[in-house]
């Protein structure tokens, strides 16, 4: 008896990709077979490569109709075969590891109960304190003077992004 699961395939979710592309239960994307206007034969679909974006999660390139969006691989597998009644805005990996994108490891989540699991599980870094206004000149200062935002961050007790937000200005960017 052949117990080997057959990989499911649905078609992407996302305007306007849904006629090039699938996604499958097991977290993979392919592009379709089409004929292309111009080509004298048609483009034949293949699975999609996905990319590191650095943090741990993958992305794939989609294009269609001269669109070109680069999506979070474990977002489109959600979009496609779980329901989400409540609406939640976030999809949380169950085992922690941002790589496996099958189904059984997603659920949709609230940003507070995604941050809640992540910190449970001690691989986030809580911050210790909170920046004050007084504290923006020396960030940027220290930025200015060469210090990456990890050591900046390791100084405040405060996560990279935050710092990298205030560097940016785009957090407390109304402040000189």
């Amino acid at each position: 008896m052949d117990t080997t699961a057959i990989e499911e395939w649905r078609p992407v979710t996302i305007e306007p990709f849904h006629e090039f592309y699938e996604v499958s239960d097991l977290g993979r994307i392919r592009s379709t077979d089409r004929e292309c206007p111009g080509r004298m034969w048609p483009v034949r679909g293949r699975i999609l490569k996905p990319g590191d974006i650095g943090n741990g999660y993958l992305v794939v390139n989609l294009c269609a109709d001269g669109f070109h969006r680069t999506k979070l691989v474990h977002r489109i597998v959600a979009l496609a075969f779980i329901p989400n009644p409540d609406g939640f805005p976030e999809v949380n990996h169950k085992d922690l590891v941002k790589a496996n994108n099958t189904i059984r490891n997603l659920e949709w989540s609230t940003h507070a109960a995604n941050i809640a699991h992540a910190d449970a599980a001690g691989v986030m870094k809580v911050c210790s304190r909170k920046i004050f206004s007084a504290d923006i000149p020396a960030i940027i200062a220290l930025r200015s003077n060469g210090l990456i935002n990890r050591e900046i961050a390791d100084i405040y007790g405060v996560a990279t992004n935050t710092i990298s937000g205030i560097t940016r200005k785009h957090r407390h960017g109304h402040l000189p």
